[in-house]
């Protein structure tokens, strides 16, 4: 028996089964592909913002894994607030290479969001913990060099860092 017979023997005996013969089975599959578009397709806003809700009340009560699970296929899709929120987590579970990459991402992708200078500040404590001295020293430089008219906070903050962490030459 060939592949092909074998294959319509079984589809002939599914139809019987589900006493549907063939032609309408077909149409079956049709329909119920169209009624799964139209019901992703008007449930999918609802379901990516639940998801950010979701995110980031687990953020906030410390379940960051839940929270992890949440914002990363949002900040996937480009949802900036995901981005933002993506890389706090990781930064909480103290991954901190992860902190920082999906900070800086955030601040290639969305360079005039007003929490800007907060990821930068973000990227800088984040490479405190894995940066060789070297690298680090260059971060925290670059970031008082780059940032444009950065607050009085961010400047003490990222100078406090240069000074713990002896990058400053006399």
């Amino acid at each position: 028996m060939s592949a092909s017979v074998g294959t319509a023997h079984t589809s002939i005996l599914f139809s019987m089964v589900l006493r549907i013969n063939p032609s309408r089975m077909v149409n079956m599959k049709k329909l119920t592909l169209s009624f799964l578009i139209v019901l992703f397709t008007l449930t999918s806003n609802v379901v990516w913002s639940a998801d950010y809700n979701k995110g980031v009340t687990a953020y906030n009560i410390g379940d960051f894994t839940t929270a992890l699970l949440e914002f990363k296929p949002l900040a996937e899709q480009g949802d900036d607030d995901a981005q933002f929120w993506l890389g706090r987590v990781y930064y909480n579970q103290k991954k901190y290479e992860e902190a920082a990459i999906a900070l800086a991402e955030f601040n290639s992708i969305y360079p005039n969001d007003p929490r800007f200078q907060k990821t930068t500040l973000l990227i800088a404590e984040a490479a405190v913990n894995f940066a060789p001295k070297n690298q680090l020293c260059d971060i925290l430089s670059q970031s008082l060099e780059f940032m444009v008219n950065p607050s009085e906070k961010f400047k003490k903050r990222i100078n406090s860092l240069q000074l713990e962490k002896q990058c400053l030459t006399e």
